[in-house]
């Protein structure tokens, strides 16, 4: 799947591979993360929701084991 460019305040890409279940997250401040293990319905919840940082808060952070980009 492509990178989504989001005009969220926190996050300005979002990028998911289906085959591995990697979900990554680039945010404002320059920083980045891949999530491992991510559900396809909750990187497509991610997209969907005018939020994208209460989303990204409440059902990625602190729930998926993650590295630093």
């Amino acid at each position: 799947m492509a990178v989504q460019t989001t005009s969220s305040t926190a996050l300005t890409d979002v990028d998911y591979d289906e085959d591995t279940r990697d979900l990554t997250i680039s945010f404002r401040d320059g920083s980045s993360y891949t999530y491992r293990g991510v559900p396809a319905d909750v990187y497509s919840r991610l997209l969907d929701d005018s939020s994208k940082g209460w989303n990204f808060n409440t059902f990625v952070r602190n729930r998926y084991q993650f590295t630093r980009n």
